[in-house]
């Protein structure tokens, strides 16, 4: 049997969600309705949430993009789309990116690149360096700059042979 809310019961348990962990309007606004709060009642539950600074979007935006850039190895195309997909302003998806150190950044994805190179199994370059690009690529990262460790990455395993 599901359990029944109440607007003000919803949100005590929004509140409460938001001070275990960052989150942004939309998906606050979504969990709302997934507990079938009416869509009026669930938009001033997001208004007040954000008045009350629970919710912040722009801080919400620089915690996941520096903590999907350090933790998950994530690029910045892929933390911008996500971002985009939650809602969040490009204005403020820019600053979030702008607040990624960029040396943590940059030896995040060489390592991933690398960890990557060393688990294919494939050694033939022609194939490595095609799923290398389609990894990074994936992973967001800035074309150019993958490129670079890429052509590190094989040319490591040529001087090894």
């Amino acid at each position: 049997m599901k359990k029944q809310r109440t607007p003000e019961s919803a949100y005590i348990e929004a509140a409460s969600l938001c001070v275990r962990g960052e989150q942004c309007s939309r998906d606050i606004l979504n969990r709302l309705l997934k507990w079938e709060i009416d869509r009026d009642d669930a938009l001033s539950i997001v208004a007040t949430l954000e008045k009350e600074r629970f919710i912040d979007n722009r801080r919400f935006a620089g915690a996941y993009a520096r903590d999907k850039a350090h933790f998950q190895a994530w690029g910045k195309g892929k933390i911008r789309y996500q971002l985009r997909m939650k809602g969040i302003e490009p204005q403020i998806i820019d600053e979030a990116l702008e607040s990624i150190d960029a040396s943590r950044y940059d030896d995040g994805m060489r390592q991933a690149i690398l960890a990557k190179a060393r688990s294919m199994a494939s050694r033939e370059p022609m194939k490595a360096r095609a799923a290398l690009y389609r990894f990074a690529a994936a992973r967001g990262y800035d074309f150019d700059k993958a490129k670079v460790i890429i052509n590190q990455c094989l040319k490591c395993d040529d001087e090894m042979e």
